[in-house]
């Protein structure tokens, strides 16, 4: 898929290189196939960015932010007043976020806010299939 492999060792039993036959191409290929496979066989999963995310939103649409919180596959930490605000703090998968800024700022009359910080990983809940694991358009494997 074109992500960087993590806590992987690769070790090549046997290979060998004919005058005519090889040519940088097809161990270019080969490599790749190898690695597809290996990767098929070995149950390899994608890890995903979480992000921790502080949400201050004016309290009577705390609901609707937790909801979409929810929706993004958001885990709701903890709530806590400050003031006539509710913070709000969740753990939310990166990719997930996108547009969040615009969808909170609809939500809350333009008065929530948020900020976001680097957490951690985690396994991302899809399976790939053997299929998935091909390099992104434009990179080599």
């Amino acid at each position: 898929m074109g992500f960087p492999m993590v806590d992987t060792k690769v070790t090549l039993f046997d290979g060998a290189y004919h005058e005519t036959d090889s040519s940088a191409l097809a161990f270019e290929l080969a490599a790749s196939a190898a690695m597809r496979e290996g990767a098929a066989n070995a149950h390899v999963r994608l890890l995903e960015p979480i992000m921790d995310l502080e949400v201050s939103s004016p309290s009577e649409f705390v609901g609707s932010v937790i909801g979409n919180l929810n929706r993004r596959r958001g885990q709701i930490r903890s709530q806590e007043v400050r003031g006539s605000a509710t913070v709000i703090h969740a753990d939310v998968p990166l990719a997930n976020l996108l547009g969040y800024r615009n969808d909170l700022s609809a939500r809350t009359n333009g008065l929530g806010r948020y900020v976001m910080d680097f957490r951690t990983y985690a396994f991302h809940p899809s399976s790939p299939g053997p299929d998935d694991f091909r390099p992104a358009r434009g990179l080599r494997a």
